[in-house]
C-alpha cells in the first residue's frame, strides 16, 4: 500500500492552515525579514547516502506528478507564518490542466519555512531560493484550496526530501565544511548554490537527476 496520497494530503491541508493563520502575522512576519535579511541563518546539507536514495524515488514519482511545467519566477519569496511562497508564471505545460502558459500563480512547498530555533535556518528542502528572472522545471500537486489572496496557490509535489524544482540554468554548487554533530552550515556559505550537498557524492546524485529530468522534457 502507497502512502504517497496521504502524506500529500496532509502536507496540502497543513499549508492550507499556515496560510490561513499566516495572513494575520504576514505584515509583521515579512517586515522581520526586510530588516533584518537571511544571511544570519543556517541551512542543512543532505549526506550522499540521502540524496542518492531521494534522488532515485525522484526518478520513479515526479513524471506522475498531476502538473509539471517549466516557469519563470516572477518575486523574490514572500513569508508568512509557517512558510513562504514565491510568484512565479508558467512558461510551458507538459502535465494537467490546471495551469496554462501566461498563468500567474504562487508556487509553495511543505518544506519552505524559517525556523527561528537554534540555529535560526532555513528550510527550503535543500534547494536554494528560486532566482527572479530564472527558469525551473517544477512538478506540482493539484491547487490548493481555501487560501488568502487573489492568485492561485500550487503547492510542489510530493513527499520527497530535496523539493522538486531544478533551474533550467547550470548552476555551480559548492560544499561548506560540517562541523560537530550537526548538518547545518551558515547560508551565507552556499548561498549561490541551487542545491545544498553535505558531500560530492550528493551533489552528484542531484546533478545526474537534474540532467535526467532536463532532458525528459527536452530542457
Amino acid at each position: 500500500m502507497r502512502l504517497q496520497p496521504l502524506f500529500a494530503a496532509a502536507a496540502a491541508a497543513a499549508l492550507a492552515a499556515a496560510f490561513i493563520a499566516g495572513a494575520v502575522n504576514r505584515k509583521s512576519y515579512t517586515n522581520y525579514i526586510e530588516s533584518e535579511g537571511v544571511s544570519h541563518f543556517a541551512v542543512a546539507e543532505l549526506p550522499g547516502a540521502m540524496a542518492e536514495t531521494d534522488c532515485q524515488r525522484m526518478l520513479e514519482e515526479l513524471p506522475e506528478a498531476p502538473q509539471i511545467l517549466r516557469i519563470s519566477v516572477q518575486s523574490d519569496s514572500e513569508y508568512f507564518f509557517g512558510g513562504s511562497q514565491q510568484k512565479v508564471q508558467a512558461e510551458t505545460v507538459y502535465s494537467g490542466s490546471a495551469l496554462k502558459p501566461g498563468d500567474i500563480f504562487y508556487l509553495t512547498a511543505s518544506q519552505w519555512s524559517l525556523t527561528f530555533n537554534e540555529p535560526a535556518a532555513i528550510q527550503r528542502g535543500f534547494i536554494n531560493f528560486l532566482k527572479p528572472g530564472r527558469e525551473y522545471l517544477v512538478f506540482l500537486s493539484d491547487p490548493l484550496d481555501k487560501l488568502t489572496g487573489d492568485l492561485p496557490v500550487f503547492s510542489l509535489f510530493g513527499d520527497t526530501i530535496i523539493a522538486p524544482a531544478f533551474c533550467c540554468d547550470e548552476i555551480e554548487n559548492t560544499i561548506a565544511p560540517i562541523e560537530g554533530d550537526t548538518l547545518y552550515v551558515a547560508y551565507d556559505q552556499v548561498k549561490e548554490n541551487e542545491f545544498f550537498g553535505a558531500d560530492q557524492a550528493a551533489l552528484d546524485a542531484w546533478a545526474q537527476t537534474k540532467q535526467k529530468l532536463l532532458e525528459m522534457y527536452g530542457l
